[in-house]
C-alpha cells in the first residue's frame, strides 16, 4: 500500500478532526476586522436611515419625503456593486513591501472620516453624497481586501471552522452596536409630530463618533498585524484589471465557472430577504415595548445558541458538506420570521425565545456555512475580482429587496414585523437555487483541498483505485 493510498484511507476516517493551521492571533484580528466592518455597515444601514427620517425630518426641518431612505439605499448598493469589483480586481495584481491586500485596508480611514461629515449634513442631498460616492468608494476598498484575505490565508477543508470562529467574533461587535443603540435610544430620543419616538442629533453624534474611531483604530491595526501569505505571481499579469473585469463575464469564462455563478444566483434571491427589513429595523426596536427583561434575554439566546450555532454548524459543514447543512438553517430561521408579526403582538416570552433562536439559524449560521461554500469557488489567481463579481448577490438585492420593504412599510403604516414576515418566504424561495449548486465537500478527499483544487483529483483518482 502506497502512503498516498494510506493518506486517503486515514483522511476518511479523520475528515472531521483536520486541524485548523491558521494562527489563532490571525483569526482573531480577521474576526476583528470583518467586526468592525459590520459595527460600521449596521451604522451606515441604520443610523444614517434614522437620521434622515428622524433629524432632518424634526429637528433640521427639511424637506422630506418616504423614499429618499430606499434611494439612497439603491444607489448605495449600486456603488457596492461597481467599487467592489474595481477593488478586486485591481488588488489581485497589487504587490508591495507592505502587502498584498492589507493596503487597502487604510482606506477605512476615509470612509471613518467620511461618516463624520455625515453629522455635519443639513439636506437629502448632501447625506446622499457622502453615503453614495465617498463611503461606497472608500469602504468598499476595505471589504475588498477583508472578503479576500480569509479564502487567501485558510484551505478548504478549515474554512467552516475559520469562518464560524470569524462569525462569532464579529458577532460580538453586533451585540455591542445594538447594545450602543439601544442605550442612545434611551438617553436621546424625542418625540416627533407624528407621535413617534426617533433618536435626536446628539444621540447620532455618539454613536458615530464611537464608530469611526473604532472602524479607523481597527482597519489601521489590522494592516499591522495580519500576516499576509506571500502570493507574489511569478510571471506578471498579461491585463490590466478592466481587461480582466471584462474578460470574467465572456461565455468561456463563465462556462468555466458555472458552478461559482450559480452560487452567486442563489444567494442574490437569499439577499434580498434582508434587505427587505433592514433598513427599518432600529426604527423596528424603538417601537417595540422592550424592557431589561426582553434585552436579558435576547442579549442570552445569542451570546450561546448564535454562537453555539454558527461554531457547531462551522465545524459540521467542515466535516459533512455545505449544502445540507445551509438548506436546514435556512428552513429553520425561515419559520422564526414568520412568526414575528405574532410575536410583536403576543410579546410572549417563551414565543421570543423561540423566535430568537430560529432566527439565529439564518442569521448566524447561514454565513458561515455560506461564506466556506462560495470561498470553495473561488479561482485562486482571481480571488479578489471574484469577491467582486460575488458582491452581485449583495448589492442587486438592495434594489429589489428595498423597495419591496419600502411598498410594505407605506401599506402596513410602518409595521416592520410584517416586512420580517415576508423576508421569511423569500429566505424559501432560494432553496430551489442552492440545489442546484454542487457540493464542494462532498467526499473526504476534497477535505485536503487547497485552493488551487490541485490535489483533488489526484487523492479522489486514488480512492477510485
Amino acid at each position: 500500500m502506497t502512503a498516498d493510498i494510506l493518506l486517503v484511507k486515514v483522511t476518511k476516517k479523520a475528515a472531521p478532526e483536520i486541524p485548523i493551521q491558521l494562527k489563532k492571533t490571525q483569526i482573531l484580528l480577521l474576526g476583528t476586522l470583518a467586526g468592525a466592518g459590520a459595527f460600521y455597515g449596521s451604522v451606515e444601514n441604520g443610523q444614517f436611515n434614522t437620521f434622515i427620517n428622524g433629524v432632518l425630518r424634526f429637528e433640521i426641518g427639511s424637506f422630506w419625503a418616504w423614499w429618499m431612505v430606499p434611494l439612497m439605499t439603491s444607489f448605495s448598493a449600486l456603488m457596492g456593486l461597481i467599487f467592489m469589483l474595481v477593488w478586486g480586481a485591481y488588488s489581485d495584481n497589487y504587490f508591495s513591501r507592505w502587502g498584498h491586500r492589507k493596503p487597502f485596508l487604510l482606506a477605512g480611514i476615509v470612509a471613518g472620516i467620511a461618516m463624520l461629515l455625515y453629522l455635519l449634513s443639513t439636506s437629502f442631498w448632501l447625506c446622499f453624497f457622502l453615503d453614495v460616492f465617498i463611503i461606497g468608494i472608500f469602504m468598499n476598498a476595505v471589504l475588498a481586501a477583508n472578503n479576500s484575505l480569509i479564502p487567501e490565508m485558510t484551505k478548504q477543508g478549515e474554512r467552516g471552522r475559520v469562518n464560524a470562529r470569524v462569525n462569532v467574533i464579529s458577532g460580538l461587535f453586533g451585540i455591542i452596536s445594538m447594545g450602543l443603540f439601544l442605550l442612545a435610544d434611551a438617553l436621546f430620543s424625542f418625540r416627533a409630530s407624528d407621535g413617534q419616538d426617533y433618536l435626536n442629533h446628539e444621540g447620532h453624534f455618539w454613536l458615530i463618533m464611537i464608530t469611526c474611531l473604532l472602524y479607523i483604530t481597527i482597519t489601521v491595526g489590522c494592516f499591522f498585524g495580519i500576516k499576509e501569505p506571500a502570493l507574489r505571481p511569478t510571471t506578471p499579469a498579461n491585463k490590466s484589471w478592466y481587461k480582466e473585469i471584462s474578460s470574467s463575464f465572456q461565455f468561456a469564462e463563465l462556462r468555466k465557472q458555472k458552478e461559482f455563478f450559480k452560487i452567486i444566483l442563489a444567494t442574490l434571491v437569499f439577499n434580498i430577504a434582508p434587505k427587505i427589513f433592514l433598513p427599518w429595523i432600529f426604527e423596528f426596536f424603538t417601537k417595540l415595548p422592550i424592557n431589561m427583561i426582553i434585552i436579558a434575554i435576547a442579549a442570552g439566546i445569542y451570546l450561546f445558541c448564535g454562537f453555539g450555532i454558527s461554531l457547531l454548524l462551522g465545524k459540521f459543514c467542515d466535516a459533512r458538506g455545505r449544502k445540507m447543512p445551509l438548506i436546514v438553517s435556512i428552513m429553520i430561521g425561515s419559520i422564526g420570521f414568520m412568526l414575528v408579526p405574532l410575536l410583536t403582538v403576543t410579546l410572549n416570552y417563551i414565543l421570543l425565545i423561540v423566535v430568537i433562536v430560529l432566527i439565529l439559524f439564518i442569521l448566524n449560521g447561514v454565513p458561515t456555512i455560506l461564506g466556506s461554500w462560495t470561498q470553495d469557488l473561488l479561482p485562486l489567481e482571481k480571488i479578489g475580482q471574484f469577491t467582486g463579481i460575488n458582491n452581485i448577490s449583495s448589492t442587486i438585492n438592495q434594489f429589489i429587496g428595498v423597495w419591496i420593504g419600502g411598498v410594505v412599510y407605506m401599506l402596513t403604516g410602518g409595521n416592520i414585523a410584517w416586512n420580517m414576515c415576508i423576508a421569511g418566504f423569500v429566505y424559501l424561495a432560494s432553496i430551489p437555487f442552492f440545489l442546484l449548486v454542487k457540493e464542494t465537500l462532498g467526499t473526504p478527499a476534497a477535505h485536503l483541498a487547497m485552493n488551487d483544487g490541485t490535489p483533488v483529483k489526484e487523492i479522489q483518482d486514488l480512492e477510485r483505485k
